[in-house]
Formats: C-alpha cells, sequence, structure tokens
C-alpha cells in the first residue's frame, strides 16, 4: 500500500488543533504518517500534540519560528519517503475520505509529478460550512491564474506525489511564492492537476488564519472587498507579481516557451491594449473582467 505524509505546520493553534488532528486520525485511508511541526509557538501547542503521541502514525518536531513558507519547506525537505504528500493547516477539519480519494485520482500519475485538489466548504470560527467553493467548477487557465492572484488553490486542499515533492524540496526555497502556489505552479507547468468536485473538508475562518484572507465567517462580501484590494488595486497587483517572477526566475526551465511567453508578457509593463483584448477570461464574474480589462486598457495593471 502507498504511504501518504501529512505535513502540519503549526503556530499558536491550541484552540483548534485538537479537532484538526483528529480528523486526520480518522482518516479511512489507513498508511498514513502525521508530521507535525510546531513553528516556534509561545502557547500549548506543543504539549497539545504530545498527548498525540500516542499513536505510533504521529511525529513531532520543535523548532524557531521559521513562518508558515519555511515551515512547511522544512517539513516537506525532512519528512520523505512517502508516495504521497498532504499540506495540513492547524485549524480546519478533514472529511474521513479526503485522503482515500485523493491517493484513487493520484495513482494513475505516479511516473510525471501530479496533484490532487478537493472541494472544500467555507466554515466560520466553529468550522459550521457557510457555503461550498466549488473550485473544480472553475476555469482555471495560467493566464488567469497570473493575472488573477486570487490562486484558487489553497494548501490544505493538496496532495501530491513524490514526482512534484522531488522536484521542488531539490530547489532553493522561495521566500515570497507560497508553497501551495509553488506545488500547483510546478505540476501546471510540468506534470498533471487534478480537481475533484467533492468537498472534503471544512475551512476555518476565524480572523487569526495564517493566510491572508479576511473572511472571517465565510462572509462572501468580505471576501470580494478583500480580492479587489489585494489583487485589482496597484499595491495589491505589484506583490503578486513581485511572487510570480520570484517562481519564474526559479522554474522557467520546466516550462514550454508558451508557459515562458505568458509569464513574460504578463509579469513586464506594457502591451496594454494585447492583454486588454485577451480572447480568454480573466475573471470569473462579469463586473470583475470588465474592470481587469479596463485597468489593462489604462495601464494600471
Amino acid at each position: 500500500m502507498k504511504k501518504v505524509n501529512i505535513l502540519l505546520s503549526a503556530w499558536n493553534g491550541e484552540k483548534y488543533i485538537c479537532e484538526q488532528l483528529d480528523s486526520l486520525l480518522a482518516q479511512t485511508y489507513p498508511d498514513i504518517e502525521i508530521h507535525v511541526r510546531d513553528d516556534g509557538s509561545s502557547d500549548r501547542t506543543r504539549e497539545i500534540v504530545k498527548e498525540y503521541l500516542v499513536h505510533p502514525n504521529v511525529k513531532l518536531y520543535e523548532g524557531e519560528n521559521l513562518g508558515f513558507r519555511g515551515s512547511f519547506a522544512w517539513l516537506l525537505a525532512n519528512c520523505r519517503d512517502a508516495d504521497y504528500y498532504a499540506y495540513c493547516d492547524q485549524d480546519d477539519i478533514w472529511m474521513p475520505e479526503k485522503i482515500s480519494r485523493a491517493v484513487k485520482a493520484l495513482s494513475k500519475y505516479d511516473d510525471i509529478p501530479a496533484i490532487y485538489l478537493g472541494d472544500f466548504y467555507w466554515g466560520d470560527d466553529q468550522c459550521r460550512p457557510q457555503w461550498q467553493y466549488k473550485n473544480a467548477d472553475r476555469e482555471h487557465t495560467l493566464v488567469k491564474y497570473i493575472t488573477s492572484g486570487d490562486m484558487n488553490t489553497f494548501g490544505f486542499t493538496e496532495v501530491f506525489n513524490e514526482c512534484c515533492a522531488a522536484g521542488i524540496r531539490d530547489r532553493k526555497p522561495l521566500t515570497l511564492c507560497a508553497h501551495d502556489q509553488i506545488n500547483y505552479l510546478y505540476c501546471r507547468c510540468k506534470g498533471k492537476v487534478i480537481w475533484d468536485k467533492k468537498p472534503t473538508a471544512y475551512y476555518r475562518r476565524h480572523g487569526d488564519n495564517a493566510s491572508p484572507q479576511e473572511l472571517v465567517g465565510g462572509n462572501r462580501l468580505t471576501h470580494t472587498l478583500w480580492q479587489v484590494r489585494t489583487f485589482l488595486l496597484q499595491s495589491g497587483r505589484e506583490r503578486v507579481y513581485e511572487k510570480f517572477q520570484e517562481f519564474y526566475d526559479a522554474y522557467s526551465d520546466i516550462m514550454d516557451d508558451k508557459e515562458k511567453k505568458t509569464f513574460e508578457l504578463y509579469l513586464n509593463k506594457g502591451h496594454q491594449f494585447k492583454k486588454a483584448l485577451y480572447r480568454g477570461r480573466y475573471r470569473d464574474k462579469a463586473a470583475e473582467e470588465l474592470m481587469m480589462r479596463t485597468l489593462f486598457l489604462l495601464g494600471r495593471i
């Protein structure tokens, strides 16, 4: 049976980490190891995780604070010897069949870098489901990904194979582009991306999440306002482009000519009419699509 390493980075997670660990131990897939790295917590996170060490498949690593990017990079570099890997946050809840569904989907692509992304429910601070994200129903293109910035891929939904892990861990860690973005882009450019329409997790939004979405309780309005401020206003756009430039500089060797040209076009200023008249879509919603094209035409992004 193929082995799955679940990579969980924890920081001051005493409030919710028990629910997450319980959901991991309740997975229907039998061959998993849960690798928890405490990222320099100042609360009782380490003590709580130590109580779970009675389970032989739970491992704890204590270290200095690296931030979530550095902490996940450490886990990927040091927790090896598995067929598949899954990133895991400390405050969500996974459904029992999450890993089973991922392994079944990925098992067809062991010879190329492949990543599985499950759907999920946005949850409130009690992880009560608010609405289903339905990510698999969205159009996913490289142009849309680079220009929208709102990646539509989340680390806790990702399960990926050793081909993907090996191709990433042997390179210099990136400091701007997040772990989940790197995995998705690597597999998109060099391998296979698998979208699952079935929700397999509850995404808890409580206001203190490491990820920056200002979405407490799954409120659609606050999420939309966050998207506009982060991805459409000039200061936010510059940060988005910096992340993708970092990925391009580090991974352009795996890209074909079309992918390279896409990155080069949108990461450089100019060609505003070409961008404004692009035949595909930039955003899912019509109003956001019109705004993007207008901003391109005016040379604002």
